[in-house]
């Protein structure tokens, strides 16, 4: 296929999801648009085959797997289901033998989860104004962050929408059926998700205090990160209980790794040899992609000054986190991109926090003044009391 007609099949694609989505709130359009012109572009500037060199070449390989499913005809002949990514994969498969390009098959699956992810988000808030649309997107990970990974044969906005999924089921049965998604496309994910949800029930079960405080949260962290570890050599030793025990589960350079993703800048703490891009390339990709140092920071902030409101529900998100972000540190695999999937619910739990906050706020709250950035309500509906964060 030649780079015109790769093109003409993405203004295609963009042209017919515009039409899908032109009774969505706008900002969902402007994703297209973006998707749209950055698609075009990469494909026009690097042709089809560099493109997916392009940030990460990890899109080969979904490229690759697209095009042995089709010839395969989804007999996952030299795959395994964990590693077809299927729940990525496939729908970018069924797309490709209707027609489109692989890599554009991959590309357009990933945009329409970003979309379905906005879509979640905006229906909650209900939100009517575009600048009020783009905060909630920014501080959810679906402005900057979702519209790059939207444009990549890559994996992330399929995980931010089914974690999201996960975090708001209601029912058992989503439960299961989210966790095995996200387990399909990252494993120690979803691991991380389910130890977290257990540590926050525990938690409440064994906790005489309705909300955490702040000795609570203090003691959670560190002991969520314990249990991280435990999780990581149990995997690594298999079943022989007697050797779990044998390293050091939790030490000083460990600590510091894992609060490093608190602020978002792991990759100045894990060894310089995992390591591919100089500190100043990492560190300006931080400006186009300043989500990922925001919300995590800011999530961070909240969690500590209103640790008096937050009850067991949070714990799960934050449990989830630190026990994931354990388990990473002690591979190769520490980045901010590893990060992603949990930045929409992260954002949820500040806004939802933020929301409550302002419906029924307490005497010993602070700061007094939230930021006019953050004043996310419900339009015409009346006020009423919300949990803190996302249901699990």
């Amino acid at each position: 296929m030649s780079e015109q007609m790769y093109i003409g099949q993405t203004l295609l694609v963009g042209a017919t999801l515009f039409l899908l989505f032109r009774r969505h709130p706008r900002f969902m359009q402007i994703q297209i648009l973006v998707w749209m012109i950055a698609v075009a572009g990469l494909a026009w500037h690097f042709n089809l085959i560099e493109q997916l060199n392009f940030y990460s070449n990890d899109q080969r390989y979904y490229h690759h797997v697209v095009e042995n499913l089709i010839a395969e005809r989804f007999l996952f002949s030299g795959y395994s289901l964990e590693s077809a990514k299927l729940p990525f994969t496939g729908p970018a498969a069924v797309l490709s033998l209707l027609g489109l390009h692989p890599a554009l098959a991959l590309k357009t699956v990933s945009l329409i989860y970003l979309l379905l992810l906005t879509q979640l988000i905006f229906n909650e808030f209900e939100l009517e104004k575009l600048l009020d649309q783009f905060r909630a997107s920014y501080i959810t990970g679906t402005a900057g962050i979702g519209m790059f990974f939207s444009v990549l044969a890559l994996r992330e906005t399929a995980m931010m929408f089914f974690v999201l999924k996960l975090v708001n089921a209601t029912k058992a049965t989503h439960h299961i059926t989210f966790l095995l998604f996200i387990y399909l496309l990252r494993p120690h994910l979803a691991v991380a998700l389910f130890i977290g949800q257990v540590a926050a029930v525990l938690w409440k079960l064994f906790s005489t205090r309705k909300n955490v405080g702040h000795l609570g949260l203090l003691t959670f962290i560190p002991a969520t990160a314990v249990l991280g570890s435990l999780v990581f050599n149990f995997q690594a030793v298999g079943f022989q209980i007697g050797k779990i025990f044998s390293e050091r589960l939790l030490d000083l350079n460990q600590s510091i790794r894992i609060a490093s993703n608190f602020i978002g800048l792991q990759f100045l703490t894990v060894p310089e040899d995992t390591v591919n891009y100089s500190l100043a390339r990492l560190l300006s990709l931080r400006i186009p992609l300043s989500e990922t140092l925001a919300i995590p920071i800011i999530f961070t902030v909240v969690s500590l000054v209103f640790a008096h409101r937050i009850q067991s529900r949070h714990l799960a998100i934050l449990g989830s986190f630190v026990i994931y972000c354990t388990i990473s540190t002690r591979t190769d695999f520490n980045s901010f991109r590893q990060n992603i999937p949990l930045m929409p619910i992260f954002g949820l739990a500040i806004l939802r926090l933020m929301r409550e906050y302002r419906e029924s706020p307490d005497e010993t709250d602070y700061p007094r003044n939230i930021p006019s950035s953050l004043n996310v309500q419900r339009s015409g509906h009346p006020k009423r009391q919300i949990d803190s964060v996302a249901a699990y």
